[in-house]
């Protein structure tokens, strides 16, 4: 087996035990701040731009697809949430898992990108260092 394959199969693995990480912590009902995020989409994509900082609106409407547990406020410039209104048109859950997987593909695509310096650790501590960031 070439060290490239060896080094896709890493990566493929990583990506999938990350994505099970995230969804198993999806079902704990962890608040995070991606729900802030999710909403700031869904005001925009609901034509509500003007109301995007309202932190009455924002709190209400978490209530009803944020995890429980403290709100998360929207404090963000407002370009940002252009970027979450196509996630903002999809159910919560799934909108979640798949920015978590998107997150997963792009600290994926940067491990590989680094691969060449990354095969010059020596030491088992800084690979492990390295995992588990």
């Amino acid at each position: 087996m070439t060290s490239t394959n060896k080094e896709l199969r890493w990566l493929l693995l990583s990506l999938a035990v990350g994505v099970l990480i995230v969804a198993v912590n999806s079902r704990a009902n962890t608040p995070s701040d991606f729900a802030a995020f999710y909403l700031a989409g869904k005001i925009v994509a609901e034509g509500h731009r003007h109301e995007l900082y309202s932190l009455d609106l924002q709190f209400r409407e978490q209530a009803h697809f944020a995890p429980p547990g403290d709100p998360r406020a929207f404090s963000h410039p407002a370009f940002e949430a252009l970027v979450f209104v196509p996630l903002a048109r999809i159910p919560y859950r799934m909108s979640y898992l798949l920015w978590a997987l998107a997150n997963m593909v792009a600290l994926g695509l940067t491990l590989y990108l680094l691969r060449n310096y990354l095969s010059k650790l020596n030491s088992v501590g800084a690979k492990a260092l390295l995992f588990l960031a």
